[in-house]
């Protein structure tokens, strides 16, 4: 005999009643709402793998900047009037980097439900 859990009272119940003999609530009813409760969970699901896709999105974006900023140090000419450049280039490539790492942890752990 196949049970599940009534809506209203939280009990179980055979999935043949035809009302929860705990609190009375009629089988439509329940199916009703055991249906809407699916349909919020299922959208709250693809609302947090939205989430994690454009945070992860966000990250490999940060990154990029930080990769091509360090590419700008790297290849750029050496000289003593470029080093204050090269400093703020190097600032900017450790906030878009540090910025990009905190944002994939965060969508790491909203991913693994943490």
């Amino acid at each position: 005999m196949p049970l599940m859990r009534c809506p209203d009272c939280g009990k179980e119940i055979s999935e043949s009643a035809i009302s929860c003999p705990h609190c009375g609530l009629p089988r439509p009813q329940y199916e009703q709402m055991s249906r809407e409760r699916r349909l919020a969970e299922d959208e709250a699901v693809a609302e947090r793998q939205a989430r994690v896709r454009n945070s992860y999105l966000i990250a490999a974006g940060l990154l990029c900047i930080c990769i091509v900023l360090l590419a700008l140090i790297l290849l750029g000419g050496w000289s003593r009037e470029a080093l204050p450049f090269k400093g703020k280039l190097f600032l900017g490539a450790a906030l878009a980097g540090g910025i990009g790492y905190g944002v994939f942890r965060y969508a790491k752990r909203l991913k693994d439900g943490i």
